[in-house]
């Protein structure tokens, strides 16, 4: 019997266990393990009175979540063995929720060994649970994200380069074009498209990627500039699309208005354009403006506001409201209209807001719409037109303004009286004459007449300054006439020619364009330190001669690529060798020392990444620069190349200075001796140009253009397809027939675009089809008959090339029975260079100089040397003409 003192411990005990904040229990460890204890405190804890424990003992069995159960028990069965274990599940709380439990329970034994009974805790982590819940599915947010991250920057990587790589062929191109004999047209379009694609390059990253500029990691600019130059490249990329709608574009610039600016031109031409080439979409008929003004000016910095107005749709004040965020445009039926995603002009807010500036939009349906946006400049070091002496020669001066469009009449009229004219405007070619007449009948006249060309439906500008001058006579002081016109076309400049018009400029004109050339037609001449070069010069290559002879490995497999990149090199002297993938890469260094090597990344069968890192590895002690030549421009991608054992990084396209600066950085060589490095002279074959024109499904005027215009490299490039392409439908279908339907879907790829190279425009489709028929497992009998269809039409093309050829090689041999000398060891040596060096210059010689080549090697050596180099097998070749060189 327990007495009052072992009574109060119990009591004190029992006080203690129902205050803690754990639940005490415990059950027999054997029979029906029925319960024995239970604190106090399981009310608060589990919502439950102690008699609902100790009186069932199922209480913790149908209380336990039946997802946790059978885990649950499979731990606590391990107490039999371990004598303790602690588990963690979900728990019925006595108001039907369920909360987080900490269960610790221990196995209690007697003296022999043999279990006895179980005690217990129960502790509600409920609050632990979720704070772990919350951290998990934060990280899960977390990692997910950055998953999500990469998925993405993967996608841009590869979207990049698949834009960057049909941008080089358009900067390229135009390059080698600009070399070309163009007429002075021609030469303005290409320039014009190789000014687009360069713009369209600077920017084509941050537009991929617009999770870079939206968090804000986009690093701007701060160069000096020229303001008109910037507004000047919006006009040469708009210009056609708006003179296609009848628009004229028209710019509003302050004379006074800093010349030079300081920040990023990239991006405030990125802006404009985008406001630009929206205006044009959305309107029909009027004018473009595009003005910029100043809002304020401190020491540090100038708030300047750049506007585009239009006369076009206009907007709702809903629609307005949607604007500036992302793929938000006005609305559907304006997208079904007009197209494009919205993404531009959240672009565009955000490079504003980056340039401490702000958009915006003000418009009324039916009266067009001006966009805005402004930003923190700081002034340059250019000298102002207000500055220069010249101008105090034109103050009082007389001009007559004659234009119908009143935008066009106020800019030049604002930007004459900057200068110190006086002005005089007048809207017609009839209104002109009259106030020419009405101020010579004052005896007074005007020193320049700046006519509008076109102003319908009265008198154009020819015909108003032919009449004018039969007003004015032989009178000494008859004004300088001066034609501004929104055609650029060369009847216009023509016509002007014939009608006396001293000069033509194209609108939109510029403040420093206006009053260069009334200087020189008013006063005689310029203040060159203050005249501005409008049209820059193409920059010549920096140092080209000192890379001639220089031992070029050409890594590429595009065929376009290799082709621009080839020329542009072979053109300064260079000596180029190509491969088509990495693999051949390691075999060309494996065979032969190069002076550098140019790398590019993506390329099947072994990537430029994996191939450097073999070279290095292979040829440890090789020293050639190894120079990433890729469209993966990024600053991951430089990295991971300059990791594999590249040296540096050539973006894509290729900016020919950019090319020789970084060759120049890492190698160079003194010009070789002309007797050793002149190659011999290009052997221009018969024009051919009746017996190609006779090739059917061969567009020839397509396939010129994609030479630049070079019938050589044309025919070339036509022999390489009749050589490669001979037997690729019986390909096709056996790749097909093994179920390989990834070679033949890579057959088919190649055969479209070397299709479309040379303007064999069926056969790129068929082929087309047969490679998307291979990329969604079309249905067999499908497939059949696009590959027959495909191959009726090689047949055809293959047909004509051999027949327009082999009447070439009769030419050819025709010519052999001259009687000519044999060909040198020089000759030789050369044609064992290009051999060696896969040069489809070798196919030329070789048929060119073929009575030489075998009057020297013998007739079975020749065509052994022949069938080889025409079959492109060169490897086979080159053993064969080094022991006859030796």
């Amino acid at each position: 019997m327990a007495g009052p003192e072992q009574t109060d411990q119990e009591g004190r005990l029992l006080e203690l266990l129902a205050s803690s904040p754990s639940v005490i229990y415990s059950f027999a460890a054997s029979g029906d393990f029925h319960p024995t204890f239970v604190s106090g405190n399981i009310g608060p804890v589990l919502g439950y009175e102690p008699d609902a424990y100790l009186t069932n003992a199922d209480f913790w069995r149908s209380r336990v979540h039946p997802d946790d159960y059978d885990p649950v028990m499979e731990k606590i069965n391990e107490l039999w063995s371990v004598g303790r274990v602690s588990v963690e599940y979900r728990f019925r709380h006595g108001k039907g929720h369920y909360i987080w439990v900490h269960d610790d329970q221990r196995l209690l034994r007697d003296s022999d060994g043999a279990p006895v009974e179980v005690v217990g805790s129960w502790g509600n982590i409920s609050r632990r649970k979720k704070a772990e819940l919350e951290a998990n599915t934060a990280r899960q947010r977390e990692l997910a994200a950055e998953e999500a991250a990469r998925v993405k920057a993967e996608f841009l990587a590869n979207m990049s380069h698949e834009i960057r790589t049909p941008m080089n062929a358009i900067i390229g191109m135009s390059h080698l074009a600009l070399k070309t004999e163009l007429s002075p047209r021609q030469h303005d379009y290409i320039k014009k498209i190789q000014q687009a694609g360069q713009h369209l390059l600077g920017i084509i990253n941050d537009i991929l990627d617009f999770s870079k500029i939206e968090s804000g990691k986009l690093a701007l600019e701060e160069v000096e500039f020229d303001t008109e130059r910037v507004l000047g490249n919006v006009s040469n990329i708009i210009g056609e699309k708006a003179e296609a709608k009848g628009l004229e574009v028209v710019f509003r610039v302050p004379f006074d208005f800093p010349q030079s600016l300081v920040g990023d031109p990239l991006r405030l031409t990125q802006i404009l354009l985008n406001y630009a080439n929206n205006a044009v979409k959305f309107t029909e008929s009027g004018q473009i403006v595009i003005s910029v003004s100043m809002v304020e000016q401190t020491d540090a910095d100038l708030l300047v506001r750049f506007e585009v107005r239009d006369t076009g749709v206009g907007m709702t004040p809903e629609q307005m409201a949607r604007l500036f965020q992302s793929f938000q445009q006005a609305d559907t039926s304006i997208t079904r209209k007009y197209g494009g995603t919205g993404l531009g002009l959240a672009i565009s807010k955000q490079l504003a807001g980056l340039m401490g500036g702000e958009v915006g939009v003000e418009s009324k349906v039916g009266e067009g719409s001006t966009f805005y946006f402004t930003a923190r400049l700081r002034r340059g070091t250019g000298l102002s037109l207000l500055k220069g002496p010249l101008r105090a020669q034109l103050l009082g001066r007389r001009a007559l303004v004659v234009d119908d469009n009143e935008e066009a009449r106020a800019a030049m009229e604002e930007m004459l009286s900057g200068m110190g004219f006086d002005v005089s405007i007048s809207c017609s070619g009839e209104e002109a004459l009259n106030d020419v007449g009405a101020a010579a009948s004052r005896g007074e006249s005007f020193d320049v007449v700046i006519v509008d060309w076109h102003m319908p439906p009265g008198m154009n500008g020819v015909d108003t300054v032919e009449q004018m001058r039969q007003i004015q006579g032989p009178d000494p002081k008859s004004p300088r006439f001066m034609m501004v016109t929104a055609y650029g076309r060369e009847e216009v400049m023509e016509e002007a020619a014939r009608g006396g018009i001293d000069t033509v400029l194209v609108k939109p004109v510029s403040n420093s364009v206006l009053f260069e050339t009334v200087s020189r037609l008013i006063v005689g001449h310029v203040d060159e330190a203050n005249a501005r070069q409008i049209e820059p010069q193409p920059e010549s290559l920096p140092h080209a001669a000192a890379l001639e002879g220089v031992e070029v490995l050409l890594v590429e497999d595009n065929v376009i690529n290799q082709q621009v990149a080839d020329e542009i090199l072979s053109s300064s002297g260079l000596k180029v060798t190509i491969a088509e993938n990495g693999a051949e890469a390691v075999d060309f260094v494996r065979k032969k020392t190069f002076d550098v090597v140019l790398m590019d990344m993506q390329m099947p069968v072994m990537d430029g990444l994996t191939a450097t890192q073999k070279i290095r590895e292979l040829f440890p002690d090789l020293t050639t620069p190894i120079i990433a030549m890729t469209a993966n421009a990024s600053e991951a991608d430089r990295k991971r190349c300059l990791t594999a054992g590249m040296v540096d990084h050539i973006p894509k396209p290729i900016d020919p200075a950019d090319l020789f600066r970084t060759l120049l950085k890492w190698v160079s060589r003194p010009a070789s001796d002309p007797s050793e490095s002149a190659a011999a002279p290009a052997v221009q074959p018969p024009s051919g140009a009746d017996r190609l024109a006779a090739v059917p499904g061969l567009d020839i005027v397509k396939g010129l253009k994609c030479m630049s215009g070079s019938r050589t490299l044309y025919e070339k490039i036509l022999r390489t397809f009749l050589t490669t392409q001979l037997n690729v439908a019986n390909e096709i279908r056996e790749a097909l027939e093994r179920r390989d339907d990834a070679r033949a879907e890579q057959l088919a790829h190649t055969l479209r675009g070397v299709a479309g190279t040379i303007g064999a425009s069926a056969v790129q489709d068929l082929a087309a089809k047969l490679e998307d028929g291979c990329k969604t497992r079309a249905p067999q009998d499908q497939m059949t008959a696009d590959l027959a269809a495909l191959k009726t039409e090689m047949d055809v093309l293959l047909s004509a090339l051999q027949a327009a050829f082999h009447e070439e090689g009769s030419h050819v041999s025709a010519a052999r029975d001259a009687p000519r000398p044999a060909a040198s060891t020089e000759d030789l040596r050369r044609l064992l260079d290009l051999v060696l060096a896969n040069d489809t210059e070798a196919n030329a010689i070789l048929i060119n100089q073929a009575a030489a080549f075998r009057s020297r090697l013998g007739a079975s050596v020749f065509e052994e040397i022949l069938s080889a180099v025409e079959s492109f097998d060169y490897d086979s070749a080159a053993p064969i003409l080094q022991r006859h060189t030796s």
